[in-house]
């Protein structure tokens, strides 16, 4: 049956029996209270569509039970068995409000291996729950369930719901974070109107006033924020589109439930869409013949989680930013204004035509706005509406002087409004001496009307004239109620700095503020930090600064020597900014029009005039964030994999730890590797079989080599003692198509070699080697032969001889490495040649960047983010089971980014990387290519 003709998922309503009383839904009010008995639901579970359904997509076929109250039903478990019978692993949530505790906790323990998520109700916190849910202490209940489930069984999984209502318009926020401390996912969407499911007697008022749009508006923008860096890419761009949905601004006109997932009622009829009339009777009217749409359908539009929701990928999206000069002119004219030497020729303003093409042409996620004064712009208003139209949000930078009464009854219209950033440099008496009379009146009273509406922040630029004044104009943000404040360093591109920078680019266009008062002195800069870090700490405000190196590295910024420093970058180069005429520039201060070939020669040749710039920014995290996490997620970037077949292994050699670490001893099995490369596939390039173990040992590592070869893993490589190379599995090698085999042999003699591979036979490893290549050679098989050599005390007077024997026996390539120690007592097989030593450079590396090169699936399952991970260590850096996690996951997950951040910054952050400087070593003293002549 072709995927057309079949469905994905059934949201089934098995009862519509209640505990509560909700103000949005009418369930409870109904006089039919109809539900599923047992046999009717098998019935329906036993038509052909919903077989042949399952049989398509397997696991990721979808059923939901709902209600009313599903836990009201007396055979719920025999539902559930019935589903998990007939379809395994299909059941995905139950959703519940949470109020039946002991019942739920039953339920919880009984079926906690079918891996199912648990969606509970939550509208509020207390009494805001409470009224939506027309109970007393219905919030209570609902938390104590919550609280017993984590607690009992921490890793069910848990998703808490809210319902979006004027009653509780302003408590998104609230329960998310409710949600994070308990460890549940978290997920909203506003009411609707359901006239066949929740609203069968009366309409409900969903719609909001022009305040309470805002305050959503700014729940949603922060919550997509949270997401996107959790990395959950689908909710961050549903959440985001949520207030312009209902401000009526941008609404989805289809979905995909139409005609792929079915809600199926307690009287047994059934829909596609809940918005839309019934199909009819699900016994009646077959669900096949339905399947088509309609041609005059017109979608009713909604933002539910089990309507529009499904659309949204999670797939990676680059937040693209683009910094908007949409008119030079302004109404103040301050000294350390970056377009000052503008305003003396005017331009005409970016007129909405020449804002659009920019937009459609350059796939823009958010606009800034930045001047002269946004509001000058005739056409500002209408760019606004414009970007809300199109689902695009946006910020804005102004002195504040011309947000007065009307003007903000406009901007509360502009749904996609992110933030407003005020630019505030003192108190009165200063900020009116540098920007003009009654200007810091002016926008005191803008922040005053904006604060309970808008997201606010305030920009203030540090000058040495300006210094003393900045803690006291912190505090007095903080009396007004203000929660941001950013910290800006003067620019001054200075005439010395700017003729510099033209000599080393002739052509260079450069415009920016030129003054007498930066600030220079580390002492007094370091002094207002400890300060407003006082401040932060003992009030409830966040102060940023810009930019963020000054911070750890403001003598060498003070300076200018950090433009010479490989690790500093300009952010700018990464985000796109529009001049008036709508040409896309390099920066604010470099005028000259943007080409790729220039911004990459910028990134890596700063100027003179970048040495003070607020917009240097440090390179490793940038390195992690896009470069590899980035690529990851736009699918075009695979990374390398240590699967451990198995930790047994036949020989006992001194500095291995597969007979030290204390690990149960296991071999992975075929199916559990099938598993790991079917689900992640797409981030696969390199495999390397093996860890700490003896591959061979494993008698299904030749259809694992098979089937990883045969999904398009690029490489495959194992390696092994060579041992267990008999004539039965070097066939079995060389047909299973692996690429690359490394054979350790760590003598040239039999002396030297029994010295560390204890339990080894020299005579049998040299045999074994000889027929493996015969057999290559006569099979014709690409199959690449590594001798692995490891140079110690004992040996290293052997390399000339291991050279001549590797390549008498004809391997490919041979390799020389520089023994590890991991333990004091191995010490006296370091070699006495320096040149062979891995630990002679004496050196204490404080960065580390191996864990983004491979991540490492031991034969449990247990993925951790490095090989020296050994012993207890294990235990406590695990990033999770292969079995329960995608690496997809894996990557996203706080564990892994917080290990990375600490390696890119400072190892030894990590306790299991203090002493350990491998991934900074060279490893290998030589590779030889024996087949070079």
């Amino acid at each position: 049956m072709e995927s057309s003709n079949l469905i994905k998922s059934i949201n089934w309503i098995i009862t519509n029996k209640c505990n509560l009383k909700c103000t949005h839904c009418d369930i409870w009010n109904c006089k039919d209270k109809n539900e599923f008995n047992l046999k009717t639901i098998e019935k329906i579970l036993n038509k052909n569509i919903i077989k042949k359904s399952y049989e398509k997509y397997k696991n990721n076929f979808d059923i939901s039970l709902g209600g009313g109250e599903p836990f009201l039903k007396k055979d719920l478990q025999e539902i559930v068995d019935l589903i998990e019978k007939k379809f395994p692993g299909s059941l995905k949530t139950i959703s519940t409000n949470g109020l039946l505790t002991e019942k739920i906790l039953k339920f919880v323990k009984k079926n906690y291996h079918l891996k199912f998520k648990l969606n509970i109700s939550l509208d509020g916190i207390g009494n805001t729950h409470d009224k939506i849910r027309g109970l007393n202490g219905a919030f209570k209940k609902t938390l104590k369930t919550t609280y017993q489930i984590r607690k009992l069984f921490p890793k069910q999984k848990i998703e808490l719901k809210l319902t979006l209502l004027p009653e509780n318009y302003n408590q998104i926020l609230k329960v998310y974070l409710l949600a994070s401390k308990l460890n549940c996912d978290f997920s909203f969407k506003p009411a609707e109107n359901m006239k066949n499911y929740t609203n069968q007697i009366r309409n409900i008022p969903t719609q909001f006033t022009k305040e309470q749009l805002c305050i959503i508006r700014n729940q949603c923008f922060k919550l997509a924020d949270i997401m996107y860096e959790e990395k959950k890419y689908s909710k961050a761009k549903f959440f985001q589109d949520i207030p312009f949905y209902l401000a009526n601004k941008k609404k989805p006109t289809s979905c995909s439930v139409i005609p792929h997932h079915i809600t199926i009622m307690p009287d047994q009829n059934y829909f596609f869409c809940i918005k839309e009339p019934t199909k009819g009777n699900i016994f009646e009217n077959s669900i096949k013949s339905n399947l088509k749409i309609d041609s005059n359908f017109k979608c009713k539009s909604c933002m539910l989680m089990c309507g529009a929701y499904k659309d949204y990928s999670n797939n990676f999206f680059n937040k693209k930013t683009a910094n908007m000069e949409i008119t030079l002119k302004c109404n103040l004219n301050c000294e350390m204004c970056t377009q000052k030497e503008f305003k003396k020729n005017p331009e005409k303003d970016m007129s909405l035509i020449t804002f659009k093409e920019i937009v459609n042409k350059n796939n823009i996620i958010h606009v800034s706005f930045m001047g002269g004064e946004s509001f000058l712009n005739n056409d500002f208003f209408k760019i606004m509406n414009y970007l809300d139209s199109s689902g695009i949000t946006y910020e804005i930078t102004t002195n504040g002087t011309l947000i007065t009464g009307n003007i903000l009854e406009k901007l509360k219209n502009c749904i996609g409004l992110k933030k407003i950033n005020f630019s505030l440099d003192g108190l009165k008496e200063y900020h009116n001496k540098e920007r003009g009379k009654n200007v810091f009146e002016k926008c005191i009273q803008a922040l005053k009307t904006a604060k309970n509406i808008f997201n606010i922040n305030v920009c203030t630029i540090i000058k040495n004239d300006n210094i003393n004044d900045i803690p006291r104009l912190t505090e007095y943000l903080i009396k007004l109620g203000i929660k941001n404040q950013k910290i800006i360093y003067g620019m001054n591109l200075s005439k010395q700095a700017r003729e510099h920078s033209i000599k080393k680019i002739p052509k260079l266009n450069l415009r920016g503020p030129q003054f007498n008062n930066q600030l220079k002195n580390p002492k007094i800069i370091n002094n207002l930090f400890k300060k407003l870090d006082k401040i932060q700490q003992n009030f409830p405000i966040k102060i940023s600064y810009e930019p963020e190196i000054i911070r750890k590295n403001l003598s060498s910024f003070l300076e200018g020597n950090l433009i010479y420093n490989k690790n500093i970058y300009c952010k700018q180069m990464n985000q796109a900014r529009f001049n008036i005429k709508g040409d896309r520039i390099l920066c604010e201060f470099i005028r000259n029009k943007f080409t790729q070939k220039r911004a990459n020669y910028l990134s890596n040749h700063l100027l003179p005039i970048c040495e003070n710039c607020c917009k240097l920014e440090m390179q490793d995290l940038i390195k992690y964030k896009t470069k590899i996490v980035n690529k990851i997620m736009q699918k075009n970037h695979k990374i390398s994999l240590m699967i451990e077949p198995t930790n047994r292994c036949n020989l006992k050699c001194p500095t291995c730890f597969s007979h030290q670490d204390g690990r149960t001893k296991k071999d992975m099995s075929l199916k559990e590797f099938k598993k790991i490369i079917d689900e992640n596939i797409q981030l696969i390039k390199n495999l390397s079989l093996y860890n700490y173990g003896e591959p061979l040992l494993n008698p299904e590592i030749y259809d694992m080599i098979k089937y990883a070869k045969n999904k398009g893993v690029k490489s495959v490589k194992l390696a092994t003692n060579g041992m267990l190379l008999n004539d039965k599995n070097i066939n079995l090698l060389l047909e299973s198509s692996l690429d690359y085999l490394s054979i350790s042999l760590d003598g040239a003699t039999p002396e030297t070699y029994s010295k560390f591979r204890i339990g080894g036979n020299f005579d049998k490893i040299i045999s074994n080697i000889k027929k493996l290549v015969n057999q290559r050679n006569k099979k014709n098989s690409n199959t690449k032969i590594e001798i692995q050599f490891i140079i110690m005390s004992h040996n290293q007077h052997e390399i000339k001889d291991i050279k001549n024997l590797s390549k008498k026996l004809g391997a490919d390539f041979l390799r020389l490495k520089k023994v590890l120690i991991k333990n004091p007592k191995w010490s006296a097989l370091l070699p006495l040649k320096e040149k062979y030593d891995r630990y002679s450079e004496k050196k204490n590396f404080s960065k580390c960047d191996k864990p983004l090169k491979e991540l490492v699936i031991n034969c449990d399952g247990t993925i951790i983010p490095c090989c020296y991970i050994v012993g207890k260590n294990i235990l406590k850096f695990n990033l999770g089971n292969i079995t329960n996690h995608s690496l997809l996951n894996i990557l996203n997950s706080k564990k892994y980014n917080h290990f990375i951040k600490n390696c890119l910054n400072e190892k030894n952050k990590n306790s299991c990387c203090i002493g350990c400087n491998e991934g900074n070593l060279k490893l290998d003293y030589k590779i030889i290519n024996l087949n070079d002549k």
